[in-house]
């Protein structure tokens, strides 16, 4: 399926898990000869990230868009 990343330093599996990736270059007489690439997990801290900012824009007794959003979308 298509990538719905927001970030091109994470990938977004089918399941939903979200890592964030890093790439280093492994370097060997001023020659670069190889890479490692770093996966970390964020799927957990992204949804609360979500989360946040949703509480942040909408009333949280009636789940309608307070004047926070409001201000934002003028």
């Amino acid at each position: 399926g298509e990538s719905t990343n927001k970030n091109p330093n994470e990938v977004v599996l089918q399941n939903g898990n979200i890592y964030q990736v890093t790439i280093h270059p492994q370097i060997l007489d001023n020659e670069i000869v190889g890479k490692v690439w770093s996966f970390n997990y964020v799927t957990r801290q992204r949804q609360m990230e979500d989360k946040v900012l949703y509480q942040s824009t909408h009333d949280l007794l009636t789940n309608l868009p307070n004047k926070t959003l409001l201000l934002e979308l003028i």
